[in-house]
């Protein structure tokens, strides 16, 4: 068969080499800036992150349904405040969490404050 007669053959075979040779590192990028070498959360950048995410006067319902989509859970914990809890890392017996305190007003983030803790039995 003479691909030069078959142009879209051609195309898709030049495309499929060249996705070969297609790099993607957000998500290492990502990490490292959110966690330490040794894979602890580091809080004050996960707070930045979410508070640029979802900047003060942003709804606080779609800070909520992150959270949720991401498989954690929120509640409201006092008047005016927001409590989420989102599992980054779950093994045999232990839990690593992140804490997540969203002030809000009138439905409205007023601040976004994350806290790193664990379960452990």
């Amino acid at each position: 068969m003479n691909l030069v007669r078959h142009p879209a053959i051609l195309a898709v075979l030049l495309l499929a080499a060249l996705a070969g040779c297609a790099i993607d590192r957000r998500k290492e990028v990502a990490f490292d800036i959110l966690f330490s070498e040794d894979g602890l959360p580091r809080a004050e950048a996960i707070s930045q992150a979410l508070s640029a995410r979802f900047p003060p006067g942003s709804p606080v319902q779609a800070m909520s349904a992150f959270v949720e989509r991401a498989g954690g859970s929120c509640r409201e914990r006092e008047s005016g405040h927001l409590w989420c809890e989102l599992v980054t890392r779950s093994e045999f017996c232990a839990s690593s969490i992140l804490g997540i305190d969203i002030a809000f007003q009138s439905g409205a983030i007023g601040y976004i404050k994350v806290r790193s803790g664990g379960l452990g039995c």
